[in-house]
């Protein structure tokens, strides 16, 4: 009965992993492309930006359905702006209260703004890149699109 127990307890753990993060492998090998198009989007970010890049994008970002909370810093090895799970750093050290809320606001309607807003909203703030939804209009080049996003060069 110990390993009917063993099994079934696995089969519990497996599928309510696979439904708290559809879209994302179990174990992901290296080499492999990874079945998440959001991972897949930070990974050519840290093979094909410079690493001095620093992106902005809508700062509710990591609520979007299969973004599964990858982790754009760690993954593409690239800055950001400030966005809304950088709260908590503006939290515990309150002098960058300031800082935090003047990037995550210049942000927030990224995705819906146009070009020339874009610019002047981001471009001040040190960000050199975008990332936006694959249907968001823009004159930007965009090298690299997915079903998730699209990653363009915000060009000054």
């Amino acid at each position: 009965t110990v390993p009917a127990l063993i099994v079934l307890l696995f089969a519990a753990m497996f599928l309510v992993e696979r439904m708290e993060w559809p879209g994302t492998h179990s174990v992901e090998l290296p080499g492999l492309v990874p079945a998440n198009s959001y991972t897949q989007a930070f990974l050519w970010i840290r093979l094909h930006t410079p690493p001095s890049a620093v992106f902005a994008f809508n700062p509710d970002f990591v609520y979007q359905p299969g973004e599964n909370e990858q982790g754009f810093r760690a993954l593409s090895e690239r800055d950001q702006l400030a966005d809304d799970k950088d709260a908590g750093i503006a939290a515990v050290i309150p002098a960058l209260a300031p800082q935090w809320a003047a990037q995550r606001n210049a942000e927030r309607s990224v995705d819906t703004m146009s070009d020339a807003e874009r610019r002047a909203a981001v471009l001040p703030l040190g960000a050199t890149w975008l990332m936006l939804p694959p249907s968001t209009a823009t004159a930007f080049p965009c090298p690299f699109t997915n079903a998730a996003v699209q990653v363009c060069r915000l060009t000054p």
